[in-house]
């Protein structure tokens, strides 16, 4: 974000994320601290947007909450954005990364809608040990809460053609109520 700041001084920032990111301030006040001025950051919390991308893959839900918080965020830029940089701070936005930029380029002239976790898939990927192995591989989904059955339905139209295995580890979890302790 930074580095496409330092090639466009007029570029503005919408940061989606949870209520509790944007309560923290973390990507704003990053983003301050490197000269983005104030007016030029937006931090818009998205609440119930996890949910609705976890319960609806078509899409229909989380359309209907952007209605709402694109407007919310331009208004916070004070309508002066016309170069804007929308950062989807939550991991469960990049699964319907098509309905911000469907939401953002209806009021916008220029916006580019920044997924890190494609960035994130990327620096797992140069981790890895690149030697060849046998090729198998066992996935296991352990979670401490019980996963819906309209989630999984949901995920299975995200990931199912693009990766099977995670899909039926994901089927077939392993409820560890006690995982992590208490929170």
């Amino acid at each position: 974000m930074l580095r496409a700041f330092e090639r466009q001084r007029d570029l503005s920032f919408i940061i989606f994320a949870s209520p509790t990111t944007i309560e923290e301030g973390v990507y704003g006040k990053r983003l301050k601290s490197h000269g983005v001025p104030d007016q030029q950051v937006c931090e818009q919390a998205c609440p119930g947007l996890p949910d609705a991308i976890s319960n609806d893959s078509s899409g229909r839900l989380a359309s209907e909450l952007l209605e709402k918080f694109v407007p919310a965020a331009l208004q916070k830029l004070g309508g002066r954005a016309e170069n804007v940089l929308a950062f989807l701070g939550c991991t469960h936005y990049g699964y319907q990364a098509v309905q911000f930029e469907l939401a953002l380029h209806a009021q916008l002239p220029k916006v580019t809608v920044m997924n890190p976790n494609l960035k994130a898939v990327d620096t797992i990927l140069s981790n890895l040990d690149n030697q060849a192995g046998s090729g198998d591989l066992t996935i296991n989904f352990i979670s401490r809460y019980a996963i819906p059955p309209v989630v999984i339905k949901s995920l299975s139209a995200y990931i199912g053609v693009k990766a099977p295995a995670t899909l039926a580890a994901l089927k077939h979890f392993t409820l560890e109520p006690e995982l992590c302790g208490e929170l």
